[in-house]
């Protein structure tokens, strides 16, 4: 799965500085605070389009792209006049960083952030087709954990599949942020809490939203605290794993998920 996060590039002062030192050592870094010495390009507002639409969040709310120009003190200079070139087709951008997709079938569309003559690297907006649903997909249904808390006390991937109805068979809709949250006899578990149990990605770090992906799959795994147990305890419970997504104000159908997680001993 792609996080929203891991799509962020950024470009910062430190480069353009040894930029300037590999021509030669003859180019200094202006002190003028009205200058442009680096882009932050380095987050969408919304890592995927509807196909033939505009970019929005998930309250149908237009969102428009946003980098920001800085000085050689890393100051932002509002003045900057940041403009945004596409490198793909099968797109707009206006002057207010307003995205729209003009292709539907066009996958994705490369856009960067100009100052100047000084650029961003490229981020990616990718293009899919309108989110309709959201359904359980090949679940776990058993954490079977030992009272030593390593990473075997780690569940499966714990996920759901989001489509878009306006094919038939349904198709996959990716780029699409779904929300996990965790339930223990009926009370929420708050995200900070990790007295019990607590939403992790594939490389163990707590995390509670996903993208999708290309196949429409989000997922998290279940981590499991078992630190307070001791050898004689036995603690078999469950968790219910809570997952949602939204597009134009609404939740998706089916939307939210509820998966149930049994807690066992691996000894038992």
């Amino acid at each position: 799965m792609i996080r929203f996060s891991q799509v962020a590039v950024r470009v910062v002062a430190p480069a353009v500085v040894v930029a300037a030192a590999v021509v030669g050592a003859c180019t200094q870094v202006s002190s003028d605070p009205s200058a442009v010495v680096a882009l932050e390009f380095d987050s969408l507002p919304y890592p995927a389009v509807v196909g033939g639409d505009t970019l929005r969040d998930e309250t149908g709310a237009v969102i428009p792209l946003h980098a920001a120009a800085l000085n050689a003190d890393g100051q932002v200079i509002a003045s900057a006049g940041i403009t945004y070139v596409l490198l793909d087709t099968g797109a707009t951008v206006s002057s207010e960083g307003i995205f729209t997709s003009t292709a539907p079938n066009v996958q994705s569309v490369r856009v960067l952030a100009q100052a100047g003559t000084l650029q961003s690297r490229p981020l990616t907006i990718m293009v899919t087709p309108r989110p309709d649903s959201m359904v359980a997909d090949g679940t776990v249904d058993t954490l079977r954990y030992k009272v030593i808390d390593d990473v075997s006390n780690t569940s499966g991937p714990v996920t759901v599949k989001i489509l878009s109805n306006t094919a038939s068979p349904p198709v996959p809709v990716r780029g699409w942020i779904v929300r996990f949250t965790l339930e223990h006899a009926g009370t929420p578990i708050a995200t900070d809490n990790t007295s019990l149990a607590w939403m992790v990605d594939d490389a163990n770090r707590r995390s509670f939203e996903d993208t999708t992906g290309t196949d429409g799959r989000a997922s998290r795994k279940v981590r499991f605290n078992s630190k307070s147990l001791t050898q004689s305890q036995a603690f078999d419970d469950s968790l219910v794993v809570i997952a949602q997504a939204y597009a134009l104000g609404a939740a998706l159908k089916g939307s939210p998920v509820r998966i149930v997680v049994q807690l066992r001993s691996a000894g038992s």
